[in-house]
């Protein structure tokens, strides 16, 4: 399959006016590409406020704009360009719907970027719910593990646009709803669809079309990998080749499981699960995920065991904070929707010889927290439910009790846990309405472990 063609005005960028959405990581380096193409460029940030920390980075040659702009000024504008976290259906883009201006993301014109390379590397795509940054950079360290030079890119790393010109053999680019939404033509040699929960529902509305937007990461993919339990990842598009994995019966020998406490290709036994660096079930999964890509990039599977071993995980992600009392306290604060918790809870609860005590609660962000009840019932011995919208958590379950603060959650959890048990922050919502994001969450809870642990 040949790379697709990206319609006008991104076939010829020099001399156009295109304005630059957002002034973060990801349109900073938009900026700085579409310049060294020819490009005028706008930088453009819908807020009023003229003390924008980033706007100081804008690129000289670049214009900066804040705030509401004039129709004289769209008028002139040949393409927008939007971060992730800005929403191509929102108000402010109004006038750009209005007179037609051609509007993609950053993901889009990096395919357009790539196309233009004689030889291109070899592009991964990873998206799901769950687990895409963990395995974006589990997969980027097997390839280069097995001597397959990689970069991880996208939502995790480098922005995408940084690495086009980078002597890489793959490129791993972990690929959020907001980033596919805006993309229809990135020439992916495998694309991953990890899983599908309910999350981002303030700004998709459902999980059908939630769903949909996730589904795009196929359009111009040949491989795919996928969950093969949950129909909503399976590719509606035919693709060159298949790899699925799971905790049922394989499907073929290409096909991953879990089977006598081993991962498994079809009947191989590849890794032990008790050697895997991450605490759970649903690591596994994703251990599974990343071999199956890893496979089909041409990986021995002798080399995948000492990979998975030697593999450092990111933070937040079920990671083992404290054995303050014998007890496993564990940091899940990148847990910021139900699915999430509902990975981490059904991972460890199985493993778990004591009770399990579970922090929970923030911003849902109009999630559905029904599916978590009966998670709660089979693993939670006692669940600590705190902020905005903890209080629908704790009406989930008969044993639970309302904290204003995650040094309160802590203490209550700390007068009761004893030798074996497991005390889980998995917050199942975002952090926005306690903290100032998901590492300050975690930071926090760790402070507060470290406390009561010092008492």
């Amino acid at each position: 399959m040949g790379a697709p063609t990206i319609t006008t005005p991104w076939n010829n960028l020099p001399d156009k006016h295109i304005v630059v959405v957002g002034l973060g990581k990801t349109g900073l380096s938009v900026a700085s590409y579409l310049i060294a193409q020819g490009v005028n460029v706008t930088c453009w940030d819908t807020r009023d406020a003229s003390d924008i920390a980033s706007s100081e980075r804008v690129p000289a040659s670049a214009a900066r704009r804040l705030g509401e702009q004039t129709d004289a000024f769209w008028v002139a504008v040949d393409g927008v360009v939007i971060s992730p976290g800005i929403d191509p259906w929102g108000d402010a883009l109004e006038p750009v719907r209005r007179h037609h201006i051609p509007l993609i993301g950053d993901i889009e014109l990096f395919a357009y970027a790539i196309s233009q390379r004689q030889v291109p590397p070899k592009l991964v795509g990873i998206t799901g719910s769950n687990g895409k940054t963990t395995c974006t950079l589990l997969l980027t360290h097997l390839l280069n593990h097995a001597g397959i030079k990689a970069q991880c890119a996208g939502n995790v790393g480098k922005p995408a646009l940084d690495c086009i010109d980078l002597d890489v053999d793959v490129l791993v680019l972990e690929l959020s709803s907001f980033q596919l939404e805006m993309t229809s033509n990135l020439p992916l040699e495998i694309a991953c669809f990890l899983n599908l929960s309910d999350d981002h529902l303030d700004r998709h509305g459902t999980i059908a079309h939630y769903g949909k937007l996730k589904q795009r990461i196929y359009n111009h993919a040949l491989k795919a990998v996928y969950w093969r339990e949950q129909s909503e990842t399976i590719p509606v598009k035919k693709m060159n080749k298949t790899s699925t994995f799971g905790l049922n019966q394989v499907l073929s020998d290409d096909d991953w499981t879990v089977s006598d406490g081993f991962v498994c290709q079809g009947n191989a036994e590849v890794i032990a699960v008790n050697d895997i660096p991450m605490a759970g079930l649903h690591n596994a999964m994703n251990v599974m995920a990343c071999c199956a890509m890893a496979r089909l990039l041409d990986v021995p599977v002798t080399s995948l065991r000492h990979g998975v071993m030697q593999f450092v995980p990111p933070q937040h992600r079920c990671v083992t904070i404290s054995n303050y009392k014998s007890v496993q306290w564990i940091d899940d604060s990148k847990a910021t929707n139900p699915g999430a918790t509902i990975a981490a809870l059904k991972g460890l609860g199985p493993l778990t010889q004591g009770r399990l005590f579970l922090i929970a609660g923030g911003d849902g962000k109009g999630a559905d927290f029904s599916d978590l009840a009966p998670v709660f019932a089979l693993f939670v011995y006692k669940l600590i439910a705190m902020g905005k919208d903890g209080h629908k958590l704790k009406e989930l379950h008969a044993n639970a009790a309302a904290a204003n603060s995650m040094e309160e959650a802590v203490d209550m959890i700390n007068l009761e846990c004893q030798k074996g048990d497991v005390v889980l922050l998995s917050p199942a919502c975002a952090s926005w309405d306690m903290f100032d994001n998901y590492e300050h969450r975690a930071a926090v809870f760790k402070s507060a472990v470290e406390r009561v642990s010092a008492a």
